[in-house]
């Protein structure tokens, strides 16, 4: 082509007949208008989910049984998202963009967990975190799944490992594609009929003990396409010992030591927590809350736990008193960490569903009487909303809690936000800056 010549090459090439000029430029209109429509057809055929995955109906509840919001979308998003990787972030105008390190003093707003090629197409929610040697932290995340580009996966639960100060996520594969970190049984994976239902078995928080253990509850749904709800089947608990990156990335997970510990007349019993010698829990229903506790040693026997009555731990569970909440009402979703200054922060949305913005409420103890509520928004959030709310305390400053929350309608992903606030000395208390 001429366009590949130097000036001198062109100017040595002879003016052809205008005949053949205009031959030419009919010829190309042509073969531009084929490759159009070849282009068309291959963006079609990308985008069409096969109809044996399990999110084929493309369905996706939006409220669960007992008034509670699902912890995960169950479906691909109807069209296609933009990539959730550093060519969708020069799009955008935060401060920390994916792919991009956080410096000191530097807020996220609305930044991206990401992943390199093949990967970055990914999508994913939940996400909670726990803080690794070396300044690398552990995140868990609920359903995980490409749809529109190889390779083409679904799975209800992942995690990878991001080094300090970086949003760029190292999985852990098995044939090059994310481990379920939490791993089904053959029973569970055999529970699904295209477009109608598959079961899922959901990380719903996180602890480390002293002995190096890290905790992982669960809840597991039968989730219905069609109706576009859930079904609550069970909960229980996986743990998880970390042996560096590299064992990590090489298909590590979890191994379950409570299977369905908890079943669904109990309800969901989710967001552990480590403190002075007890693991700490939260059992929520109907939009009432009690706390649960029991050793690090006995977390696999139901009959050590113990229920906060108002004044006493006590094994009849028909005791149990409702955790006192200052304001607003938090759903079964409530994330639930203790804060380096030895306080409680729990976060969620009003009761636990899609929305804009989130709420962020305090506590001297893990069992209450939690404060007043505080609200913040969520940065780069799209209409439809987000959910799925997890604070990350090993992220978090006295004066800064991180948290992340899950796209809904575009995604799932996962975005974090560095909310200001200040709290009070004896954690009574929390106000948004």
């Amino acid at each position: 082509m001429l366009q590949g010549q130097s000036p001198t090459q062109q100017a040595d090439v002879q003016s052809p007949d205008p005949r053949t000029n205009l031959n030419t430029l009919v010829t190309a209109l042509a073969v531009g208008l084929i490759v159009a429509l070849a282009l068309l057809v291959a963006v079609a055929v990308r985008v069409v989910v096969k109809d044996d995955d399990p999110t084929a109906s493309g369905a996706k509840p939006t409220t669960g049984a007992a008034g509670k919001q699902p912890t995960q979308p169950t479906t691909a998003p109807t069209a296609k998202p933009a990539t959730a990787g550093p060519s969708s972030a020069a799009r955008t105008s935060e401060p920390v963009l994916p792919g991009q390190p956080t410096r000191p003093g530097q807020l996220a707003q609305g930044v991206q967990l990401w992943a390199k090629r093949p990967l970055d197409n990914i999508h994913q929610d939940q996400g909670s975190s726990i803080a690794l040697p070396g300044g690398r932290t552990l995140w868990i995340f609920a359903d995980t799944f490409q749809l529109y580009n190889d390779p083409k996966f679904f799975i209800t639960s992942s995690a990878g490992v991001t080094n300090r100060d970086s949003w760029l996520l190292h999985y852990s594969r098995t044939k090059s594609i994310p481990t379920e970190f939490l791993p089904r049984t053959a029973a569970e994976r055999a529970d699904r009929k295209s477009g109608d239902h598959y079961q899922a078995v959901w990380p719903t928080g996180s602890t480390e003990l002293p002995d190096g253990r890290i905790i992982i509850s669960y809840a597991k749904y039968r989730v219905l396409l069609k109706q576009k709800d859930f079904e609550f089947l069970g909960a229980g608990l996986f743990e998880y010992r970390y042996q560096g990156p590299a064992a990590l990335t090489a298909g590590g997970h979890a191994t379950r030591i409570a299977s369905d510990l908890w079943t669904a007349e109990d309800g969901e019993v989710r967001s552990p927590v480590y403190v002075d010698g007890y693991v700490y829990f939260n059992q929520c229903q109907d939009l009432r809350c009690q706390s649960l506790r029991t050793t690090p040693n006995a977390l696999a026997d139901r009959s050590s736990y113990r229920w906060w009555t108002g004044s006493e731990w006590s094994s009849n569970r028909y005791r149990a008193a409702d955790i006192i909440v200052g304001s607003n009402h938090p759903g079964g979703n409530a994330s639930v960490v203790r804060l380096r200054s030895g306080g409680y922060a729990m976060a969620d949305t009003e009761v636990g569903s899609v929305g804009t913005s989130g709420l962020i409420w305090v506590a001297p103890h893990p069992w209450g009487p939690w404060s007043r509520a505080s609200g913040f928004d969520f940065p780069r959030c799209p209409a439809p909303g987000c959910y799925g709310l997890n604070i990350h305390p090993s992220q978090s400053t006295d004066d800064r809690l991180r948290i992340s929350y899950a796209t809904n309608g575009v995604g799932p992903f996962v975005r974090i936000v560095d909310v200001p606030v200040s709290i009070s000395s004896d954690n009574s208390s929390i106000l948004v800056r």
